[in-house]
């Protein structure tokens, strides 16, 4: 735009536009009506039956000349200036940023939480920004104590500005630093330095926000300004242990560390049991301890149940705390109904919640809507390209539509970029193990459970079980069922389904039907994950039993 360089006002060159119009007419009926004469001043054209070709003053084409330049110039400004631009790619990246998690202006690293909790709330306000296009948690993270410079991050990321930080609390006393960076830019586009009491944490982290807002020129809507505005608690010991709590859930490296996130989100609700965030963290930390095996779903699925319910009455605007219950309704219940009106109200709270998006794509797939499926799935991906679980979904998706080659491709390409997620290897261990390649399942395996530690390996133990019953190696395949009973009495839980491998990797069908009936009773088995890849044993999704056992979790359609 021609404005912006001159520092204009946004309606100059409407103005302008609409004043050279004006002086183009004027000049077309004068260059009409007058002709410059050569000895000088304007004399009246003469009608044409008057005047002889050689009367003409030599002069009076120049005149007419420059109005038809006059005029090309102002349909150039049109063109360039007044017509939508139909590139607007910039336009868009302009407003699009990523938060990197912030350092910890200290030796003690005990207390990087604090710095990390301070660049999620400043993260998550500038998400509750319809106008900005904000990198997930996820996606940051790998950049921590990263050698990459701005401009490489930003390309890979795909985002116009960074934010950058450093906090530091003494006592009572916080200082916080915050950089707003554009690549190619010499120094930072903005930079803000706050001395602060801890009382104030809140209201700095707000500001940030909404300045770091402004200065991508990003519409903030008053409904926006109230949710960033809003202080989650008015005690800021029960603040510090939900920080605590999280730091524990979001970084966990042991299965213990999540027993440790519980009691902090407990310890914050008995200091302000009106906390909603802390419960909706309760909420997702006994989510985590079921999907690692280490509850029964009989155990942590009520209690998800209960938290997300108990945040939603102190707070009914939480996108994520809905989808929590959305996952409960789902995997526990078998209510699809009621699991699909909790995603749609996340995202109608959050129509730019990568997770919202995730969840409901799942739903649609185990209802065969593959078109609704993959709209979501893409829209999460359009918000976040490297959120990790939505695009660990869509290799499960390929897979299951037999576009087995792009699945596998994806798959790959998850396992270079993160090298260091266990579910990768073992969603490969099981394609690999539908396809028969044996072997390169259990390298994969391999991998994962060197990932994984001491934590619990049921699940892993189970599909090696099968592996060597297919590979006729049955005192091996036996000899897991064993590890699975030591398993179980170190206090893990060891789900129904991870048995059912072992059996069907057996032939032993009854066997395998009489668990997956236990596996039923303790809703251990979730319906998408059951529907995306079966197991993966003809003779029994032949068997009249399989149907009646899909008629019994609501998916006999």
């Amino acid at each position: 735009m021609i404005s912006e360089p001159l520092g204009l006002p946004e309606g100059t060159l409407i103005v302008a536009f609409f004043i050279s119009l004006a002086g183009l007419a004027l000049a077309v009926i004068v260059s009409w009506i007058y002709d410059i004469h050569p000895e000088g001043g304007m004399v009246k054209t003469e009608p044409a039956e008057k005047v002889k070709a050689e009367d003409f003053p030599k002069s009076s084409n120049s005149w007419k000349i420059a109005s038809y330049f006059s005029f090309v110039v102002i349909v150039a400004l049109i063109v360039l200036n007044i017509i939508p631009r139909t590139n607007n790619k910039k336009d868009i990246l302009d407003k699009s940023i990523a938060v990197l998690p912030f350092t910890y202006l200290s030796d003690e690293l005990d207390k990087q939480y604090l710095a990390d909790g301070t660049m999620d709330e400043i993260l998550l306000n500038l998400s509750k920004v319809e106008d900005l296009r904000v990198m997930s948690k996820t996606s940051v993270e790998q950049y921590r104590n990263t050698d990459k410079t701005i401009t490489e991050i930003c390309g890979e990321l795909d985002v116009a500005y960074l934010l950058e930080g450093s906090f530091l609390k003494n006592g009572n006393q916080v200082r916080l630093i915050v950089q707003l960076i554009q690549p190619g830019m010499e120094g930072h586009a903005w930079s803000k330095k706050y001395d602060r009491n801890w009382q104030d944490i809140f209201s700095v982290q707000s500001e940030i926000a909404q300045l770091v807002a402004n200065e991508l020129q990003a519409v903030i809507t008053p409904e926006e300004k109230k949710r960033i505005d809003e202080i989650p608690t008015e005690d800021l010991n029960a603040y510090e242990y939900y920080l605590l709590g999280k730091n524990r859930l979001n970084y966990h490296e042991k299965d213990a560390d999540l027993w440790r996130a519980i009691d902090y989100f407990q310890q914050a609700i008995n200091i302000d049991p009106a906390f909603a965030l802390a419960y909706s963290a309760l909420a997702n930390a006994y989510y985590r301890l079921t999907i690692s095996a280490l509850l029964s779903p009989g155990e942590a699925y009520p209690k998800v149940s209960e938290y997300s319910q108990k945040a939603l009455e102190l707070n009914e605007e939480l996108a994520y705390t809905h989808c929590l219950l959305g996952i409960v309704k789902l995997s526990y219940e078998y209510d699809y109904s009621g699991a699909e009106k909790e995603y749609m109200r996340a995202l109608e709270i959050d129509p730019k919640s990568v997770e919202a998006h995730t969840y409901y794509a799942r739903l649609h797939f185990l209802f065969r809507r593959t078109d609704e499926a993959i709209v979501h799935i893409d829209r999460a991906l359009e918000l976040d390209p490297h959120f990790f679980w939505a695009k660990l979904l869509k290799s499960e998706l390929h897979f299951s539509a037999d576009s087995i080659n792009e699945a596998i491709r994806l798959l790959e390409e998850l396992r270079n970029s993160y090298p260091y997620i266990p579910a990768t290897y073992w969603v490969s261990a099981v394609f690999y193990t539908h396809l028969g390649r044996y072997e390169e399942a259990l390298s994969m395996l391999d991998t994962q459970l060197a990932l994984m530690g001491d934590d619990n390996i049921s699940d892993e133990i189970g599909l090696q079980g099968f592996i060597y019953g297919r590979l006729d190696q049955k005192d091996e395949a036996l000899k897991q069922q064993a590890r699975l009973d030591e398993l179980s009495l170190k206090g893990y839980y060891v789900s129904p389904r991870t048995r059912v491998w072992i059996y069907l990797g057996l032939d032993n069908l009854d066997e395998a039907f009489a668990v997956l009936e236990k596996a039923y009773i303790d809703h251990s088995i979730d319906p998408v994950s059951f529907i995306l890849y079966f197991y993966p044993i003809e003779s029994l999704q032949s068997d009249p039993r399989f149907k009646d056992y899909l008629q019994k979790i609501g998916l006999n359609n």
